[in-house]
């Protein structure tokens, strides 16, 4: 059960997750978020090449948004159908300070991502 996690580009509160969050990587991950820099601004995960993630990151995930005062707290970008599905299934409605945001200036893709996790947890392409 590999995690990667890394700086993600031009933001200081983001990282670039690649693997698996389940319960034997989850606190690195935690650790991870914690050693970011606070300040304005959401905290910006980078989901395009998580292959898995278990309810124990989505605790991490909602525990980030209950914790921050920030709106939204949580900005998924990219997610991957992994992380999808755990929406899915888990909170088919959102939860108010986590977004799911697509890069992709796809509308197909981009209304395939509104369909699937409903109107208002996505925020469309860069245009």
């Amino acid at each position: 059960m590999n995690l990667v996690i890394s700086a993600l580009d031009g933001l200081d509160r983001g990282v670039s997750v690649q693997g698996e969050i389940d319960i034997a990587t989850v606190d690195a991950l935690e650790q991870a978020i914690a050693s970011l820099p606070g300040g304005p601004g959401p905290l910006v995960i980078e989901g395009s090449q998580i292959d898995f993630m278990d309810s124990t990151g989505l605790r991490l995930l909602l525990g980030l948004v209950e914790a921050s005062e920030e709106t939204p707290a949580v900005v998924i970008r990219n997610p991957s159908p992994a992380v999808l599905r755990v929406f899915e299934l888990s909170l088919p409605a959102g939860i108010p300070g986590l977004m799911l945001e697509s890069d992709s200036s796809d509308d197909v893709e981009s209304r395939a991502l509104e369909q699937r996790i409903g109107a208002g947890r996505r925020k469309g392409g860069r245009g």
